[in-house]
């Protein structure tokens, strides 16, 4: 994610050159099709401010691409080249920033009391869980049944709870996104981790490449999970909505589905699926900048949903599990982790709840002190 400004030129010059116009990406992309223009012609005349900030950096385009561009690259480049010559106040957003005290998050969890200091945080020793901020903020009874069945397996855990720094490089801050990620090196060097296991796949892939350089290996969760202690599916049927930042790798499609049918689930694949799979409406913080395309990718989801037998839709990245809970419907919305560990939550409208405490005087007073740091 750390694309440098510089290389905009660059990226757009080597997709203006290379791309066919062949136009496979723009069938798959409504952002894209709302520009009326391919990859190759917007390289040429290169992304507005707004273009920029309307791509949701999912990657589809890149895996339908016959020659493998990444137009996608082209747009995150073109976001950290908006941020640094001031064509957008970035600090409009601060209440994404995660390296902040204050954030949309933290307070949510302040207000609802949620709290992990009854499981040992920050803990020097060789196994680690990173569950990732959204899980820690959404869905504490998973985040406590997860640690207690790692821990099982594993002896001494600790918990962290940090986050990535992924919104910060998604909004364009490459420099502060890399500030943050050097002192989480060196937190994780300095707790001693060796094992790191790692629930969210936004977390995992961009993990990997922050801490490729050290010596701490990194799991998913389904690694660290034992199966002999995990319950049984009864032969219920689930849909398996597959996320942006696996497409590419698939770990996380093949090892949430081998963890589903060894504990008795039947997987009845959504139309497009793995690499195919369109956002779900969140990603790059496209709900921030255009929520009426994020809503419309979300409208595209539940018709494809609605047509498909499945009673339950489950998926491995929280942010697209709140994202089609926003309203109750015929579907059950899941995290896979919720099915494998026999703990169910309702999902459904969290995301209004939380914009809800931002409203009235009250929810002023605490977006003011959100925004006052």
């Amino acid at each position: 994610m750390n694309i440098s400004a510089d290389n905009l030129n660059r990226i757009c010059r080597q997709i203006q050159e290379d791309c066919t116009g062949c136009r496979q990406c723009m069938a798959a992309c409504p952002f894209l099709q709302e520009t009326g223009c391919s990859p190759g012609e917007i390289a040429r005349r290169r992304p507005s401010v707004l273009e920029a900030y309307s791509c949701t950096l999912c990657g589809l385009c890149e895996a339908l691409c016959p020659l493998g561009l990444s137009p996608n690259a082209m747009f995150l480049a073109a976001r950290q080249e908006a941020v640094r010559t001031g064509q957008i106040d970035i600090n409009e957003y601060r209440y994404l920033f995660p390296d902040r005290k204050s954030t949309v998050m933290s307070y949510y969890r302040q207000f609802h009391g949620i709290s992990y200091h009854h499981l040992p945080c920050d803990r020097v020793g060789p196994n680690a869980l990173f569950p990732g901020c959204v899980l820690l903020t959404y869905a504490p009874p998973l985040i406590d049944g997860l640690y207690r069945h790692l821990q099982a397996k594993l002896g001494s855990l600790s918990l962290l709870t940090d986050c990535c720094g992924l919104p910060l490089a998604q909004l364009g801050l490459a420099d502060r996104a890399h500030r943050l990620h050097v002192a989480l090196r060196h937190k994780l060097t300095g707790l001693q981790v060796e094992n790191l296991y790692i629930a969210c796949p936004n977390c995992y892939y961009l993990l990997r490449q922050v801490l490729s350089a050290t010596s701490i290996k990194l799991f998913t969760v389904y690694e660290g999970l034992d199966p002999a202690h995990l319950p049984g599916g009864g032969g219920q049927v689930v849909a398996i909505h597959d996320s942006c930042p696996d497409r590419h790798a698939g770990i996380f499609a093949r090892q949430v589905r081998h963890a589903l049918i060894a504990k008795d689930y039947i997987i009845e694949e959504l139309p497009h699926h793995r690499r195919h799979r369109a956002c779900c409406g969140s990603g790059g913080q496209v709900t921030h900048f255009r929520p009426d395309l994020a809503e419309e990718l979300l409208t595209r989801h539940r018709q494809e949903f609605a047509r498909h037998p499945a009673p339950t839709v489950a998926a491995y990245c929280l942010g697209c599990v709140l994202n089609f809970a926003k309203t109750s419907g015929e579907k059950k919305v899941q995290h896979v982790l919720n099915l494998l560990l026999g703990v169910e939550q309702d999902y459904t409208g969290i995301k209004a709840k939380a914009a809800a405490l931002f409203a009235g005087p009250a929810g002023e007073a605490a977006w003011q002190e959100i925004m006052s740091d």
